[in-house]
């Protein structure tokens, strides 16, 4: 299979960037998903390495807890997940359902499909937002700013806050966070650790705050989220987002 998949043209994540095989390649036909999802079950099931090379080749360096891998279909380059073991089988249509609802709560998200597939109800992709066609943007997440643990709880969304106007020194951006972390308290997506948030610089050396990426039903580490709300990891609510908007200087409106 990889003698079709590596033809996923010019892309970059973070500072590596690869090259296809060939610069004109054809659109990978979308039975390649069922195929690499029916893969990664094996590897899964039975420990079979005879995948491994291909998978890892297919994501990149994409890294993170769901299997991944970066295509060109339809013309334009997507980073597909796939099920993790512990995930349950409809999880790509969980995170593209969570993408709609971010949508409609006014959060800049990344276009995004949800994929057939012959068994289940998709494959969750979504676009590259860290590159143009002709270049590759600068992108930092927190977790690498302050050196901060995310594979345990280490972040306040205070903290959070305050690094976003300390390297945007801009209120507006302040405000993007926010929204976020009241979308993510109010929708239960607790797996908010400090590698999914993340800043893009321009060619004048000005941040922004990335879209948002990795939005989905989590019950978080022992039913808490990865980054506390005012102290408060498990029972946040309204009491700990009016507080939060308070220190950070959003508008009582």
């Amino acid at each position: 299979m990889l003698d079709r998949l590596c033809y996923v043209g010019s892309n970059g994540m973070g500072a590596l960037i690869y090259e296809p095989e060939a610069l004109h390649s054809p659109n990978i036909p979308y039975n390649s998903l069922d195929e690499i999802s029916e893969e990664i079950v094996d590897f899964q099931k039975h420990d079979n390495d005879k995948y491994v090379e291909d998978l890892l080749n297919l994501g990149g360096s994409s890294a993170g807890a769901k299997p991944k891998v970066l295509m060109r279909l339809e013309d334009e380059h997507w980073l597909i997940k796939f099920p993790s073991g512990t995930d349950p089988k409809d999880i790509g249509a969980i995170e593209y359902a969570y993408h709609l609802m971010a949508q409609d709560a006014g959060i800049d998200v990344p276009k995004a499909k949800l994929f057939p597939a012959r068994k289940g109800l998709g494959f969750f992709g979504s676009n590259r937002f860290d590159k143009t066609d002709n270049s590759r943007i600068h992108m930092h997440t927190i977790s690498g700013l302050l050196h901060a643990e995310h594979k345990t709880s280490s972040l306040d969304y205070e903290m959070i806050m305050k690094v976003t106007m300390h390297l945007t020194h801009n209120m507006k951006e302040c405000e993007k966070q926010y929204r976020r972390c009241v979308f993510n308290v109010l929708s239960h997506n607790r797996d908010n650790h400090s590698k999914n948030f993340s800043f893009l610089m321009d060619v004048n050396g000005v941040w922004r705050v990335s879209s948002s990426y990795d939005l989905t039903f989590s019950s978080g580490p022992s039913g808490e989220h990865c980054s506390m709300v005012m102290g408060e990891g498990k029972n946040t609510g309204i009491l700990q987002l009016l507080e939060l908007a308070k220190i950070s200087n959003i508008k009582k409106n």
